[in-house]
């Protein structure tokens, strides 16, 4: 509900993408920067249902190299790979005798705020991350992916204070992650 607010400042704003919002960015004429996947499970289905047309490329995408095969054959302009896990960080840094940034993180959602902060942006929002779901409805259940319906479904929600002022429904363990992003 959100990404019209993104598109009225593109202009202005660097946008990092996760991949499972990619469909709605393209129903929405918005194309984001930077598309991130970190996830390595082999899921046809997300695939499918996330893989970007020809006449939507993703400008850069940032995956994890370990991601299966088929994502490598997205349509985009430029592909960054890397394993993004912190042995991987400190073994390379120590290699080349170099300090490097951790670019590691527990899921896509940290991992783009840790990309935005070592390209040295300062003001950062967070839109489309799924912190609040409208009445019943999850991210999931608009597009079908059944995996995210059913770890939701077991997630006891929570409630927290919305953008508006209002209490929206969130899962538990997003409530972590609100309490991180607001200090």
């Amino acid at each position: 509900k959100n990404i019209k607010i993104l598109k009225k400042y593109r202009k202005e704003t660097l946008i990092i993408c996760v991949l499972h919002a990619l469909p709605a960015f393209k129903k929405y004429e918005l194309q984001p920067d930077i598309v991130v996947h970190l996830d390595c499970d082999p899921l046809p289905s997300f695939y499918k249902l996330t893989r970007p047309s020809e006449n939507f490329k993703i400008k850069n995408f940032v995956i994890d190299s370990r991601v299966p095969k088929e994502y490598f054959n997205f349509p985009c302009e430029n592909i960054y790979s890397f394993p993004f896990s912190p042995w991987y960080n400190t073994a390379f840094s120590k290699t080349i005798g170099i300090r490097f940034k951790d670019y590691s993180a527990p899921n896509v959602t940290i991992f783009g705020v840790r990309l935005a902060e070592n390209l040295g942006i300062k003001n950062i929002a967070l839109m489309g991350n799924d912190l609040s779901f409208t009445d019943d409805e999850i991210y999931a259940e608009n597009c079908s992916w059944q995996p995210a319906i059913d770890a939701y479904q077991n997630n006891k929600p929570k409630y927290v204070k919305g953008y508006y002022g209002d209490t929206v429904k969130t899962a538990s363990d997003f409530v972590l992650y609100i309490n991180q992003f607001e200090t």
